[in-house]
């Protein structure tokens, strides 16, 4: 479901991004493989240009096709480069 939620926001906002995927908490994804790609929390956005920029701030696992963008913890919102969105993500979706 998360998958088509992204999908669902990348009109709106216009962003352009091939992948686009969804969690209000931000914190745990599915494996992105395309780019760019972009990851959505109830309040914002952060767009990867490529894998190796992705890869800088995403452990894989504990699943093997799942993704934890979790850094100590703070999900999306603490990488370098996410943006606050106006109307935010969870009103949309």
């Amino acid at each position: 479901m998360a998958r088509h939620l992204g999908k669902m926001l990348n009109e709106p906002y216009g962003r352009g991004a091939i992948l686009a995927r969804y969690r209000e908490d931000g914190v745990r994804y599915h494996l992105i493989e395309v780019f760019p790609a972009d990851l959505y929390d109830a309040h914002g956005v952060i767009r990867f240009e490529s894998d190796a920029q992705y890869r800088r701030y995403i452990r894989i696992g504990p699943e093997r096709n799942s993704t934890h963008a979790d850094i100590v913890g703070r999900g999306i919102a603490s990488i370098p480069g996410y943006e606050k969105l106006n109307p935010p993500p969870h009103t949309l979706v």
